[in-house]
């Protein structure tokens, strides 16, 4: 056997099983430690078929026939091939076995693992009210996102502000001019506050602003 090496020791001539490991055909081939060749001697032995399967050789205590066989991994372990991120239990790489593995779920975004292990997202209407990542309120943009705004009147209310809403989401405002009404029968101040008069005759008998 390629496996048993012949020895002279004391002018005497015996033979010694090689160790196991040791390689003695085309892989996995290796030798069991008692002058055996086998297909696999160790678990080390056999070839690993995919990251979601662990490599198995049945040449335990007692039993050399020494074949490869592979034990597939638990659902949920991660991988890395095929565009997967985890293992499905059946010995498969897969984007995903429950929806956390899609991504995380925020106000405006929700993620959902089909029944064949790939992952759907699902957007939240436009203008959902949602918390900005700095803090404050902010609106969804239908495409998943918290942002600012995505029309003017999600901006503000104040009657002597006129609100703008750009392409990126973000608000502007500008004060609309002096003694525009406001309140009904109030003025804006040309500075963006809604003011009792900014003259006296703005104040009819009360006279609250004086002369």
């Amino acid at each position: 056997s390629v496996c048993i090496k012949n020895t002279c020791a004391n002018h005497t001539c015996g033979t010694e099983n090689l160790p196991d490991t040791t390689s003695c055909g085309p892989d996995p081939q290796t030798c069991d430690g008692m002058g055996n060749c086998v297909g696999c001697g160790h678990d080390m032995d056999c070839p690993v078929p995919s990251d979601c399967q662990d490599p198995h050789c049945s040449n335990s205590p007692g039993n050399t026939d020494g074949t490869c066989s592979t034990t597939n991994k638990n659902s949920g372990d991660s991988c890395a091939t095929n565009g997967g991120k985890v293992c499905d239990g059946n010995g498969t790489c897969v984007a995903c076995v429950q929806n956390s593995d899609c991504g995380n779920d925020t106000t405006c975004k929700s993620f959902t693992c089909q029944g064949n292990n790939t992952c759907s997202e699902t957007d939240a209407p436009t203008s959902t009210t949602c918390t900005l990542g700095g803090g404050g309120n902010g609106n969804c943009d239908g495409a998943g996102n918290c942002v600012e705004c995505n029309v003017a009147g999600d901006c503000g209310n104040n009657p002597c502000l006129t609100y703008s809403c750009s392409g990126q989401h973000t608000c502007s405002s500008s004060p609309k001019a002096i003694n525009t009404a406001c309140q009904s029968t109030k003025f804006c101040d040309g500075a963006g506050t809604c003011v009792d008069c900014n003259s006296a005759g703005q104040c009819g008998t009360a006279a609250e602003c004086g002369t």
